[in-house]
């Protein structure tokens, strides 16, 4: 937005070419052979991305198997990605711990499922969640150069679904049955344990 709130000019070609450096950084700073499985979390308005992304991670490693999930592919969307990309060999449509955690025990054992969309079970026992761990983010900001480096804001979730749950249009109603939330006493214990684990103070509540 330039003077006087009149939009300024959008150079799209300088645009593309930084979110292409971008994407190409990260594609040459993991060795992707490596990886048997990469999960990749679409929301809002990152679908195309994310195709793109696992097109590209598919070209390096025909292999590795790219699991789609989150807000943005609910269980009819996911049905169409797989039906139009070679390059996604799963969606998982709802809470994604389960269902990624018994897909990637499958492929260990050796029984990996059928390219399809997973179901995700929503988790009733928010408590027995883990409490996030950063520990690879944070080893990123350390090697960065010191001008570049800042005091990050943690996202930290407390509850899952609506308190109200009436609106039809909202995706939380369709993939996130019923409002769930953290005892007050976990609340405490997951900001106390990561303001002593990270020395951050900032956190941003994703509920």
């Amino acid at each position: 937005i330039g003077k006087r709130g009149q939009r300024g000019r959008i150079d799209c070609a300088k645009m593309r070419d930084a979110l292409k450096w971008a994407l190409d950084s990260l594609l040459d700073e993991v060795d992707w052979e490596s990886h048997e499985c990469v999960g990749i979390t679409i929301s809002l308005n990152q679908l195309t991305s994310a195709i793109y992304l696992s097109r590209a991670i598919k070209a390096i490693s025909p292999k590795t198997q790219v699991v789609l999930g989150g807000a943005g592919v609910p269980e009819e969307v996911g049905k169409d990605i797989l039906d139009a990309f070679e390059s996604v060999d799963y969606v998982i449509s709802g809470e994604g711990e389960k269902a990624f955690l018994q897909l990637l025990k499958a492929m260990k054992a050796g029984k990996q499922p059928p390219r399809s969309i997973l179901k995700g079970d929503p988790i009733d026992a928010m408590d027995s969640l883990p409490t996030p761990d950063f520990s690879d983010y944070f080893k990123e900001i350390s090697e960065l150069p010191p001008k570049a480096r800042f005091f990050p804001i943690l996202p930290i979730e407390f509850s899952r679904g609506c308190f109200w749950g009436r609106c039809t249009f909202c995706n939380l109603n369709v993939q996130w049955k019923g409002y769930r939330k953290k005892s007050w006493q976990r609340m405490l214990m997951e900001v106390d344990d990561l303001t002593r684990r990270h020395d951050v103070l900032d956190f941003a509540f994703m509920d």
